[in-house]
């Protein structure tokens, strides 16, 4: 039987020294013998009756010895950590000794292997957390009002009198040349679409474009910014020439009662109203505890003593850096290429990346460690229930539902969503909120629940009108994915 030793643990390295004796190194040999004894085809053998020297003499002593090895150390690997109770990570084991693998002799390993860090929470218990609610107001209903609005909009086509604004739905034409050069620039669209105005569009473009009528074309030259994607125009002058083949501007209904009767099934603006407070009260709440979770959490990340190394962050630096790379390539530049632009290094964009991915790192596993000690798990049936929420929203067909759930990455990100969520909800119930000022006993008297009557008002709540954000669930339900299939591959 081997014996492990656990030598140290510093820096989230465990490093150990297993010994293996003479019986544990000829059971690996025989292990792997008997595999290829049942996998090998040779003439002559039947499955599992080819004798060693044979499949010694087909693959080589070398290709044994280097599967033995694999195997001798993967078993090592796991037994120290059976062993040691500590919890492995991902990344590379070292190997800083390996002895010489031969039949009829034992063996020593010693290697260091990624553990995951101990994790030390704070006292949350009966913690007191200042918060100040977030109340419903008037100008939260004049917004929720306004949004209602452009929701239920219609578009109209601009008569031959009326010019561009902002506000419009236009469709322009584009060509350019630059201006040093009057070479033609690759800045150019037949068919563009987008609303004027938007703070996302290019800073000033459409300062050129507003006041043109229908077919209109205006020439003016336009600098692009230097952060542009496409580094072939990136701070070039360019001579633009711009036609508005369409432009449409919004039309927003009056909230009148028939608006009211038509759209909402009420029948009055006493009840509109009533509904908007109802709407407003829910979406403030579930606003509140929203906020009232992060900041029970966050008084956990704050008390906590985890120790995050570099070889934690830098897998995950890797990464974002790797998607911002594939991000770039497919706009036909490169990371390099921008960071040349801006006149940075990949090492500054990594720094300034860096505190980002710690704070997530720390979150992950405080998060993990406060579902440890507390029993608190996902069951494969919220799983898919949270699987049927989104066929629902996205009104998948069954089968298209059914392939979520195979999907790794889809199970792994529900899961840690799911377990995020039930641990958020128990810290809740563990920090009490007091006003600037207040007593936790004071607090306690006049305190109510943000979940209070979140159901039958939640029912009501129509997606896209909230001023303020929403961390309610929804309700889970077969209903609404199709059972017809007709159609799909």
């Amino acid at each position: 039987m081997p014996s492990v030793t656990l030598e140290r643990v510093e820096e989230n390295l465990a490093y150990f020294t297993v010994e293996m004796d003479k019986d544990d190194v000829e059971k690996a040999f025989k292990d792997v013998f008997r595999y290829y004894s049942r996998n090998l085809k040779i003439p002559g053998f039947r499955k599992g009756k080819v004798p060693a020297k044979i499949i010694e003499n087909r693959l080589g002593k070398a290709t044994i010895l280097d599967v033995v090895t694999g195997d001798i150390k993967e078993t090592a690997h796991k037994l120290a950590f059976k062993e040691s109770e500590l919890t492995p990570r991902r990344g590379d084991v070292r190997w800083d000794s390996v002895g010489a693998i031969e039949r009829g002799a034992g063996v020593t390993l010693a290697f260091a292997a990624p553990v995951m860090p101990e994790v030390s929470l704070p006292e949350i218990d009966g913690v007191e957390i200042v918060f100040t609610p977030q109340l419903p107001d008037e100008k939260m209903k004049e917004q929720m009002v306004e949004s209602l609005r452009k929701k239920y909009a219609a578009y109209e086509e601009l008569g031959a009198d009326e010019t561009t604004s902002s506000g419009q739905r236009v469709e322009i034409s584009l060509s350019s040349t630059f201006v040093e050069t009057g070479e033609k620039s690759p800045f150019e669209n037949k068919k563009v679409v987008y609303e004027l105005g938007l703070s996302e569009n290019l800073p000033g473009f459409d300062e050129n474009l507003l006041g043109l009528k229908l077919g209109e074309k205006k020439s003016f030259e336009y600098e692009m910014p230097e952060d542009f994607v496409d580094e072939r125009i990136a701070g070039k002058q360019l001579a633009v020439e711009a036609t508005v083949a369409k432009a449409e501007k919004m039309v927003l209904p009056e909230i009148n009662l028939e608006f009211i009767k038509e759209n909402f099934n009420l029948d009055s603006e006493e009840a509109f109203h009533e509904y908007l407070d109802n709407v407003l009260k829910y979406e403030v709440e579930a606003a509140n505890l929203k906020r009232k979770k992060e900041l029970a959490l966050e008084q956990m990340l704050a008390g906590a003593e985890v120790e995050i190394t570099k070889d934690m962050i830098d897998p995950q630096l890797d990464a974002m850096v790797e998607n911002e790379e594939m991000r770039l390539r497919k706009a036909g530049t490169s990371l390099d290429e921008l960071l040349q632009k801006q006149g940075r290094t990949i090492k500054e964009y990594r720094d300034e990346l860096e505190p980002n991915v710690r704070q997530m790192i720390r979150r992950d596993l405080v998060v993990g460690r406060i579902s440890e000690v507390n029993k608190i798990e996902v069951k494969s049936a919220e799983i898919m229930q949270a699987a049927m929420q989104v066929a629902q929203r996205y009104q998948l067909k069954r089968k298209q539902a059914e392939e979520l759930l195979k999907n790794r990455q889809f199970v792994i990100q529900t899961h840690a969503n799911i377990l995020e969520d039930k641990v958020l909800n128990f810290l809740l119930s563990k920090v009490k909120f007091v006003s600037e000022g207040e007593t936790g006993d004071e607090a306690a008297s006049h305190d109510v629940s943000a979940d209070e009557g979140a159901t039958t008002i939640g029912e009501r709540v129509e997606e896209d009108v909230s001023p303020v954000d929403d961390d309610s669930n929804e309700k889970s339900s077969d209903d609404g994915i199709e059972d017809n299939e007709e159609g799909e591959e």
